[in-house]
């Protein structure tokens, strides 16, 4: 390694063979992963306002990893085995040498795993789904992510109440988006069973939320702010539901009043 204020001895060819890096990696390896681990864990420290102790502590733990069940029945082995480098070290260190606003994207990060996990919550109620449905996600493939948690057997409970008409036409737009996609997709030349028999699925789902919906108290009313364009959307659904033999297309279209 590079000392500053030492004389560096000429680099001799013949003394680098394979066999001596191989005995050296493991211990660089490790020795690296351990900076970055170190290194990591005090700007983190830094980054949520510890004192002292608390960044004393955080140093401590930052090279160590979890033991495994059944990992101290192989204590004794004389394998070498390297170190492994934390994911948050990892990524700090793609950061500092890559990115000039470290802070932000680091933020932007953590930010992704909250809205993942937002994704996966099923709501309660139709204020909390269209909170979240309207005003934090923003691309059709996210809001069908998060209609796909929600069960048919719970959608009728959350949508139970008079639907808003403006929350219904996002929604509408997003099953259109999504069986646009999954049309083009099977009409693909590398098109497989697979991806034909996911699609079906999709399209039931989709059907069966909408005539949940539909059967909610005072659909009727709801229904009379959709214009042409919103209706015309409803029909295209119905027509590639039909496609699939869906059972209650005809359901959709008396409660959406589709002619």
């Amino acid at each position: 390694m590079y000392k500053v204020g030492v004389k560096q001895k000429r680099f001799n060819e013949e003394s680098l063979t394979i066999e001596k890096v191989k005995a050296e990696l493991p211990d660089a390896l490790n020795e690296e992963n351990k900076r970055v681990n170190v290194d990591s864990s005090k700007k983190l420290a830094c980054k949520q306002y510890m004192d002292y102790d608390g960044f004393h502590q955080m140093v401590l733990g930052a090279n160590l990893i979890p033991i495994k069940k059944g990992s101290l029945d192989s204590i004794g082995d004389r394998q070498m085995k390297w170190h492994g480098m934390n994911t948050h070290a990892a990524l700090t260190d793609i950061l500092n040498k890559n990115y000039k606003d470290k802070a932000d994207i680091l933020d932007s990060y953590v930010d992704l795993f909250k809205k993942e996990e937002e994704l996966k919550r099923v709501p309660k109620t139709q204020s909390e789904f269209e909170k979240y449905f309207c005003s934090k996600l923003k691309t059709s493939e996210d809001r069908f992510k998060y209609i796909l948690n929600i069960p048919i057997s719970e959608a009728g409970t959350i949508f139970s109440s008079e639907v808003n008409s403006e929350l219904l036409v996002q929604i509408l737009k997003v099953f259109q988006e999504v069986i646009s996609d999954r049309i083009q997709m099977q009409n693909d030349e590398n098109s497989t069973e697979e991806n034909e028999s996911t699609g079906k699925v999709i399209f039931t789902y989709i059907g069966d939320f909408m005539n949940v919906i539909g059967q909610s108290e005072g659909f009727d009313f709801c229904v009379c702010f959709l214009g042409d364009e919103e209706k015309d959307i409803v029909a295209q659904i119905c027509t590639q539901l039909a496609e699939i033999e869906y059972p209650d297309v005809g359901k959709i279209k008396e409660a959406y009043q589709i002619e």
